[in-house]
């Protein structure tokens, strides 16, 4: 595009811009962060492949059908997009964007192309609800006919992520989710699991082994592409479900893969330093 609006800037070989003037300036730090590391690939995190969406807000209740189209039409291929403008995370008293910084932005980038990852992380730096963020992406834009397990070291936990995940999916414009995502006739929603009529994708939170028995059975029913444990340093018997879950996820991931749907496995913790010292 010869005329690039105001704070876009053309990647040569990429089939994107660099949305450098995003309000969102803890992805531009993180951007800067990387360049001076030396890394030349240092600005996928502003990815924008529709230079026309710089600077409007999805939040703005004038806007029009064609733009909400398009805003949507760029979600729908930009998870990057996604986060650094439309995902707002609920907060005591409001909402606040998205944060970024290296920890998330390596875990991001291997959800999107479907790396398995393991993030450990101190308390207060946004893992939960970053790792929540891209799976609200893929169960309402990313992906179709998919089924997401979480897992936790207790089900009130792994149930308490799945209420981030809808807390999130609340917060997003009225248009996007009332219009697009949701469908309150045919939905399902409630404690035990959320269901997407629209794309018929389903996420289920699961607890932990009560023993080795109840842990192996609950790995060898994981036959879905996308599961998560969170908090897996203080899930016990965590090594028996996950050892069982290798195989029966075996089977699903083939076939996202052939669908190129996104499929993985993400373990996010807490340290837990008594066992570490052991």
């Amino acid at each position: 595009m010869a005329n690039l609006p105001p704070g876009v800037e053309a990647i040569p070989g990429k089939p994107f811009y660099a949305h450098v003037g995003t309000k969102n300036r803890s992805f531009v730090q993180v951007s800067k962060t990387l360049a001076e590391k030396g890394i030349k690939n240092h600005k996928f995190m502003l990815a924008l492949f529709d230079p026309m969406l710089a600077g409007v807000d999805p939040y703005d209740p004038t806007l029009s059908e064609e733009m909400q189209g398009r805003i949507l039409t760029e979600i729908v291929r930009n998870p990057w997009m996604f986060l650094r403008e439309v995902v707002r995370v609920p907060v005591s008293g409001g909402q606040v964007p998205y944060a970024l910084h290296l920890g998330n932005l390596f875990l991001t980038w291997c959800m999107i192309s479907n790396i398995n990852c393991y993030l450990l992380l101190p308390r207060q730096n946004y893992k939960t609800v970053s790792a929540c963020a891209m799976y609200l992406w893929m169960y309402g834009f990313g992906t179709k006919n998919s089924h997401f397990l979480f897992f936790n070291k207790e089900l009130g936990d792994s149930q308490n992520n799945l209420k981030r995940v809808k807390d999130l999916q609340e917060e997003l414009p009225a248009w996007l989710r009332d219009g697009v995502l949701t469908d309150p006739i045919n939905d399902k929603n409630n404690v035990e699991y959320i269901y997407s009529a629209h794309r018929k994708n389903r996420i289920d939170p699961k607890p932990a082994g009560k023993d080795l028995a109840h842990a192996d059975k609950l790995g060898r029913g994981t036959t879905t592409p996308n599961v998560w444990y969170d908090e897996m340093a203080f899930a016990k018997y965590i090594r028996e479900t996950y050892m069982a879950a290798v195989p029966a996820q075996s089977q699903a991931r083939a076939n996202a893969i052939k669908m190129g749907v996104p499929y993985g496995t993400v373990i996010t913790t807490t340290p837990r330093f008594w066992a570490l010292a052991r």
